[in-house]
């Protein structure tokens, strides 16, 4: 049977040494709520800290104690509003939810990158609760 390796498992066979964000680097976080008050769609939600440059996304998660119902979020940023997750309802609740897209962890951040949610659809609830964390690596 064949042997097939990881793009770091790659790199490290051919003596290159990855960057110390894919193997070894410090997994960081930032977590930031946003309260419902019944958020028009169209809204943009502003969430924590920027993100470093040189910075490896490794996911965004979500937890939520009200349904989205139809409102839609999407994770990006001010340039590309779905850069991280494709706009979509959560309604789940009270449960964490993995929201970014596999090709958002593909690529090291070139620049400080601020994390905003866009709604669309529908305005949020009225009321509750929504936690985001992103978490990343770097160093």
């Amino acid at each position: 049977m064949a042997n097939f390796n990881g793009v770091q498992a790659a790199l490290i066979a051919a003596n290159t040494e990855s960057a110390a964000v894919w193997s070894g680097g410090k997994v960081r976080s930032i977590t930031d709520t946003i309260v419902y008050a019944a958020q028009a769609s169209g809204s943009t939600l502003t969430m924590g800290y920027p993100i470093p440059s040189g910075a490896l996304i490794q996911g965004i998660w979500l937890n939520t104690d009200t349904s989205t119902s139809t409102t839609t979020l999407a994770f990006g940023t001010a340039a590309s509003a779905a850069l991280f997750a494709a706009a979509a309802a959560y309604t789940t609740i009270n449960t964490w939810v993995p929201v970014a897209k596999a090709s958002s962890a593909l690529a090291v951040l070139t620049a400080q990158t601020q994390l905003i949610i866009t709604t669309a659809v529908g305005a949020l609830p009225a009321s509750g609760n929504l936690i985001v964390t992103i978490e990343y690596t770097l160093d």
